[in-house]
């Protein structure tokens, strides 16, 4: 009598010629080509001319860019509510390793911050909105 259900036949992974897993080894080649890929993104993003970014921030694309950003975020900092002094903030400055400059998505790549609020630098979505928690429980 035959022991082994028919369940667990049709539902095993079947291995290759060399005994390995077939999806455990693909799964790790994509796993590595994801974190060559993070690695080399994470390297280009420091190294975007400022010359480019000043030419940008000048033109009329940007221009419009950045009312769009007022419209779709209001007419307020994203932490402290002030009508003042506001700026749109870059969350990213590429996208799929090229620079992002007249591709921004309004809504998922730029925010509107006050100068207190706008720092040098990244700044997150995920950071913004700890400040905008932290300003409401704390005034900070």
């Amino acid at each position: 009598m035959h022991t082994c259900s028919l369940y667990s036949r049709r539902n095993a992974v079947k291995p290759d010629v060399g005994g390995r897993n077939i999806m455990d080894v693909n799964t790790i080649f994509i796993i590595i080509g994801l974190l060559i890929i993070w690695v080399i993104n994470e390297m280009l993003d420091i190294r975007l001319s400022r010359k480019d970014m000043r030419e940008y921030l000048r033109s009329p694309t940007w221009k419009q860019k950045r009312e769009e950003a007022f419209v779709v975020h209001g007419r307020f900092c994203a932490v402290c509510r002030a009508t003042t002094n506001l700026e749109v903030h870059h969350l990213r400055y590429r996208k799929w390793l090229l620079p992002i400059f007249g591709r921004e998505n309004v809504k998922k790549d730029l925010r509107i911050l006050c100068k207190k609020h706008h720092p040098k630098g990244r700044y997150s979505a995920w950071e913004i909105w700890l400040r905008r928690l932290f300003y409401r429980m704390f005034g900070v």
